[in-house]
């Protein structure tokens, strides 16, 4: 008998883990906003989105996105091990000149993914490039004080 409560309640907690961990992606705009930008297949359902591409430039646009995420990702960690050797927290909000090479980095992969596309597939990827800063703005955005 205690077996099976057991039982019971470990799957009823891995229900509830799982579960909490959906919502909380759900929440954060994985859907539309693809995440926090260094998911590269997150970041493509987003860009993507109402475009139809053929297998060969997904896996092209995949590549483009990959490099940009790991590019980003060495841009940031470099700027964390600054931020660390200057306060010892690496916490911090970036800084312009870090935002500025993300900023660059973005902008040519977002043209290279562009070159590949016909000219109404890149309309509906201007639109959702768009829709996708917008989300981002909306994240940076301090909440309302009361």
């Amino acid at each position: 008998m205690i077996g099976i409560r057991t039982m019971v309640l470990g799957a009823a907690l891995a229900f509830s883990v799982t579960s909490l961990a959906a919502a909380q992606g759900e929440g954060r705009g994985q859907a539309r906003g693809g995440g926090r930008g260094n998911n590269p297949q997150a970041q493509m359902r987003v860009l993507l989105q109402d475009i139809n591409v053929t297998p060969e430039v997904t896996t092209k646009i995949e590549a483009v996105l990959t490099k940009l995420a790991t590019d980003r990702r060495e841009i940031m960690m470099a700027a964390r091990g600054d931020a660390a050797g200057e306060s010892g927290g690496g916490r911090r909000m970036m800084d312009e000149a870090t935002m500025t090479k993300v900023a660059g980095l973005q902008t040519k992969a977002y043209a290279d993914i562009r070159a590949l596309l016909t000219a109404d597939q890149a309309k509906a990827f201007d639109v959702n490039v768009g829709e996708m800063k917008k989300a981002q703005a909306a994240r940076m955005r301090p909440p309302p004080r009361s």
